[in-house]
């Protein structure tokens, strides 16, 4: 609640600190008056029904994310823009046998491919096999190839680390594997359990829409699009990115005009 309040997704009044304590007061009542009212009216299994709801898609969109965060962190670049590959890969049959492979248009394509393999495999394990005939578990098998094929030509794709990004070990398969498991699991819960989600979802969504959208201060961050984590971004992979970045005409014309100054405190310094 007090991240949310500080980047102004919801009321600023929740991340006042107080002075004495040093603890956010208001959101600390409110959270817990809150808790305290949903323990009085629901069930425990309804509760603990809806925080393993929130839990498990919180994990699965953060797979997701750290998988955008180091691949394909630039939606805007054109599907011909060309990415790195491993050396395994670069140099083996893999690149022979599947022309282009290095290039942002495969990337996407096989991640999205395997978003809907974990989609359809959970849906087919939950609706469709029912029974324990053998016969009912083919079904997994057009699931279960789109994963091993996607899964396995991601891992061909080498990840860009960003200077002064936090490490992330195990890419892609700690991601791949967080969105299957989590997938899975939430394909276990009850059709009541996702009916109460999205209806929680779509009060957020409206609580974002009418007030989180004019008040959010990550709206700033679009005004700078050339930050230091963006320059350093596109230094770290000029080849995927562009050119390395110029001067701009600014620049030079401050440049420009600091010259003579520092000649006339140089001559004044002699």
């Amino acid at each position: 609640m007090y991240a949310l309040a500080s980047d102004g997704v919801i009321f600023g009044a929740f991340a006042n600190v107080n002075e004495r304590v040093q603890v956010p007061l208001l959101g600390l009542a409110f959270g817990a008056v809150v808790s305290s009212v949903l323990a009085l009216l629901f069930r425990l299994n309804f509760l603990a029904e809806m925080v393993s709801m929130g839990t498990l898609v919180s994990y699965c969109f953060i797979g997701v994310d750290l998988f955008v965060l180091r691949y394909l962190h630039f939606a805007e670049l054109p599907g011909d823009s060309p990415v790195q590959l491993r050396a395994w890969a670069a140099n083996g049959f893999l690149a022979r046998c599947v022309p282009g492979l290095a290039r942002v248009r495969w990337l996407r394509r096989l991640f999205l491919a395997f978003l809907l393999g974990c989609v359809w495999l959970a849906t087919t394990l939950s609706v469709i096999i029912k029974g324990t005939q053998l016969w009912r578990w083919a079904f997994l098998a057009p699931p279960g190839l789109a994963l091993i094929f996607s899964g396995a030509l991601l891992t061909a794709f080498k990840p860009y680390d960003v200077p002064g990004m936090y490490m992330s070990p195990g890419l892609p398969l700690a991601p791949l594997l967080a969105v299957l498991i989590n997938v899975l699991l939430l394909s276990r819960l009850s059709i009541r359990s996702w009916i109460r989600f999205f209806c929680w979802l779509f009060l957020g969504l409206l609580m974002y829409i009418l007030y989180g959208v004019k008040h959010s201060k990550a709206k700033s961050v679009d005004d700078y699009p050339d930050s230091n984590q963006d320059k350093a971004v596109k230094d770290s992979r000029p080849d995927v990115i562009g050119d390395q970045l110029a001067d701009t005409p600014a620049a030079d014309k401050d440049k420009t005009t600091s010259e003579p100054e520092n000649e006339e405190k140089k001559q004044s310094e002699t």
